[in-house]
């Protein structure tokens, strides 16, 4: 079985997350171009896109979780 689930968030709200790259430049010149051309583009292909900016650690993993078993993928 192949499916796919796509964890959209605003490219801004996760640079927040990422202590690792604080630095302008690098995010402008190489994170950026790189999510626009090789991450965004695959959102249309996943089978379900979940909205995270709103979601805890843990509310993502029982949302991704509850499709998975709705969809028989797994059973818990």
């Amino acid at each position: 079985l192949d499916y796919s689930i796509f964890l959209d968030l605003d490219f801004k709200e996760r640079t927040k997350r990422r202590t690792k790259f604080i630095n302008q430049e690098y995010l402008k010149k190489i994170l950026l171009p790189m999510h626009k051309e090789y991450l965004e583009p695959t959102k249309q292909y996943a089978n379900f896109v979940l909205e995270v900016e709103r979601l805890s650690k843990e509310e993502v993993l029982d949302k991704v979780l509850l499709e998975l078993n709705n969809l028989n993928i797994i059973k818990f």
